[in-house]
């Protein structure tokens, strides 16, 4: 039995094992870098961005507040930031959101307009669907601790979500955008690698030729 052919075979097997765990592993983390203060969103349409501490979800980025105030208090917050009260029309978003919650209530923009006695969210659409615990002075809506939207006083303190559309980076539109500010800076490093390389051709040819130079007038 060869016994170096063998232990030849199992070091390159251990080192491509080792290999394909170092790229499984940091792979992801080099191409998912935060730049700017912006984090870059996986979306069927490139080139789209939330802003720091977002969170992407359907065309819209979210942010939940770690302070709390009554509801028209954040609704002016959220207006402040340019955005609104989160609308949470889809069964989807409400899970999405309802798993960022965890242990904290929070309020959405949604509001009982008891002169219609209809439920209105804040862009004034009517909502439809179920909201449990209602009184006749909770007028606003949480979501938070439990799988519902919950009816809360709106002058109780709590924590919030603001909800606006995602912005594009400028000069990018299309789905085969791929950032406009990732790109232009793909190809600034790229154009700059490009003239160290020229560079170095340069002294070097400098060089060789300053060696033949000396070299004549020895002979």
């Amino acid at each position: 039995m060869n016994w170096h052919l063998i232990i030849s075979g199992l070091i390159v097997v251990v080192i491509k094992v080792v290999g394909m765990t170092f790229f499984l592993l940091y792979f992801p983390q080099i191409f998912n870098k935060i730049d700017d203060g912006f984090t870059t969103t996986t979306t069927g349409s490139y080139g789209t961005v939330c802003p720091k501490e977002w969170e992407f979800h359907q065309g819209r980025c979210f942010f939940l507040s770690t302070s709390e105030s009554s509801w028209n208090e954040s609704r002016e917050f959220c207006e402040r930031k340019g955005s609104t009260l989160a609308i949470v029309n889809t069964l989807e978003k409400l899970k999405f959101l309802q798993d960022l919650t965890e242990a904290e209530k929070y309020f959405i923009g949604l509001m009982y307009h008891r002169e219609e006695k209809k439920w209105r969210w804040i862009n004034n659409s009517v909502f439809d669907g179920n909201v449990t615990s209602q009184n006749q002075n909770f007028n606003c809506v949480t979501i938070g601790l439990t799988k519902t939207l919950d009816a809360a006083s709106c002058d109780i303190s709590y924590r919030r979500i603001s909800d606006k559309a995602v912005e594009k980076e400028e000069g990018c539109s299309g789905k085969h955008c791929l950032g406009a500010r990732s790109k232009h800076r793909v190809e600034k490093e790229h154009q700059g690698q490009i003239e160290i390389t020229r560079d170095k051709k340069r002294v070097h040819l400098a060089t060789r030729k300053e060696r033949q130079e000396r070299g004549r007038k020895v002979l």
